[in-house]
């Protein structure tokens, strides 16, 4: 039996426009993937998706990526392959491409 799923593209960061200062959104028809670092206590890297219906939007779904032990180039590159796994496993789960 053949798969008809759709071979898409992984998103990068070229997809994603700034909102805001540090925060990057992509849109997918009624939902937004957002994603920030933060810093509080500890370093982190969030990513969020909402989904918008008229004026409101409501958060869907929410990923926390910890970041304070990442010190070697290997874990920088290892906790930015978690984070763009994270995110397109989203982009699978809420929109519709």
């Amino acid at each position: 039996m053949v798969s008809k799923e759709k071979n898409i593209e992984p998103l990068t960061i070229r997809d994603f426009k700034e909102v805001d200062d540090g925060v990057f959104r992509y849109t997918c028809g009624d939902y937004d993937i957002e994603f920030f670092e933060q810093f509080g206590g500890w370093a982190k890297m969030i990513i969020k998706v909402y989904y918008n219906e008229g004026d409101k939007r409501y958060l869907k779904d929410q990923k926390n990526i910890d970041r304070r032990f990442d010190k070697t180039k290997w874990e920088i590159k290892e906790s930015n392959r978690k984070m763009w796994y994270w995110i397109n496993k989203f982009r699978k789960r809420y929109c519709n491409e």
